[in-house]
């Protein structure tokens, strides 16, 4: 059974978000409101809030017993166009980004297949609310959290999804060359760096302990990381005779 549950904020009785779920759905967005940054949604920030304010929100359920799940996202659909969503409909009160939670299927769709012609004002209204969010970009970490990260990281092993991941990249990089632009971004970028006695010791003991693979053209034997670009199959010497 499904039904349709709606977020109220009890400081001014004015709802705040529609959902349809199941279960206890209604009630988890309750639970560990930020498990990570990117469950930091503008609806979670609101419940995060109101939490630490002592005034929690209000769950109230609208419709319940759906039996067809179709139903329940139209019905769903429904209530967010009766309030609005705020940033995207005028006087929208709600913060729900989409008309209704039913699984989307943009892949290979661009902003105008989907919204048609009001596509650019739903880029600029995404804009604002990223920027809203703490804007665009990485998040800058302290050092401490790139101590935690490195700490964390060690020993660890790439996995299989990671591991084809880096093939597949290497294989669409292939033979790309960079553009002037692109290395003079580069260059700015490289200005002023320094590398520590510590960090250089570290890559001389990395060449020395890594084994080198032997070219079988020009029989030489070569570190492995510049093995592919000048030795194997793109060898000076292949086919002939040394």
């Amino acid at each position: 059974m499904f039904y349709i549950y709606r977020y109220t904020d009890p400081t001014n009785n004015q709802p705040f978000y529609i959902g349809k779920g199941k279960g206890t759905r209604a009630t988890d967005h309750m639970m560990n409101v930020v498990k990570s940054p990117k469950n930091k949604t503008r609806f979670k920030n609101k419940i995060e809030s109101l939490k630490q304010a002592g005034t929690p929100p209000i769950i109230h359920y609208i419709v319940e017993n759906i039996i067809d799940e179709d139903q329940a996202y139209e019905l769903e659909k429904k209530y967010i166009k009766l309030y609005g969503r705020k940033g995207y409909d005028d006087g929208g009160i709600l913060l729900n980004i989409c008309e209704d939670s039913r699984p989307p299927n943009h892949k290979g769709k661009t902003y105008k297949d989907i919204y048609g012609d009001d596509w650019e004002n739903q880029i600029e209204n995404r804009r604002k609310i990223q920027l809203e969010r703490g804007g665009f970009g990485p998040k800058k970490h302290s050092e401490e959290s790139k101590r935690k990260i490195s700490e964390s990281n060690i020993g660890k092993k790439a996995n299989e999804n990671q591991i084809e991941n880096s093939k597949r990249m290497g294989l669409m990089n292939k033979g790309r060359t960079k553009t002037d632009l692109q290395k003079e971004k580069i260059r700015q970028k490289m200005i002023g760096r320094f590398v520590s006695e510590e960090t250089r010791e570290k890559i001389r003991q990395h060449r020395i302990n890594t084994p080198k693979k032997k070219c079988e053209h020009c029989d030489k034997e070569i570190q492995p990381n510049i093995f592919a670009r000048y030795h194997g199959d793109k060898c000076k010497y292949k086919g002939t005779l040394i």
